[in-house]
């Protein structure tokens, strides 16, 4: 069996850390992916997927801070599924990637101007793949 995701795009807004009850470091941040392709008469049509990643652990901790608006990343994981209830007291569903492995990619103004005022992010990080327990709830 085989479970996996790659995919490549901008993170739509900055990482939100937070902890756990068990006090487990999660962040999470969307990233855009586009699509362009011709329909069947001829219009060009461009669509976004947005992705909900989830980073866990010391990974979390570390790199929150690079996680921000506008950067281009590869993201590599695996796909994962989950229930949660809403303020309603209805269920909700959200698919996500439990990231273990993050690629930072240049390419927009808004990096360059960090770069210059702070360090740089690595280019490529290898996340621990230190998952919490399965009936543990990611705090968002």
């Amino acid at each position: 069996m085989f479970n996996k995701a790659i995919i490549e795009g901008f993170i739509g807004k900055d990482a939100e850390l937070k902890a756990t009850s068990n006090g487990n470091a999660v962040a999470t941040f969307p990233v855009a992916t586009d699509e362009r392709y011709k329909n069947k008469a001829g219009e060009k049509v461009e669509k976004t997927t947005w992705h909900n990643i989830v980073l866990w652990g010391k990974a979390a901790e570390n790199l929150s801070t690079y996680l921000t608006k506008g950067r281009r990343v590869i993201v590599e994981g695996k796909i994962s599924n989950r229930s949660y209830e809403k303020k309603d007291g209805s269920k909700g569903y959200v698919s996500e990637i439990i990231a273990n492995n993050i690629v930072f990619l240049g390419g927009n103004d808004k990096e360059k101007a960090q770069s210059e005022q702070s360090e740089p992010a690595p280019t490529e990080t290898e996340v621990e793949a230190s998952y919490p327990e399965i009936d543990e709830e990611i705090p968002f």
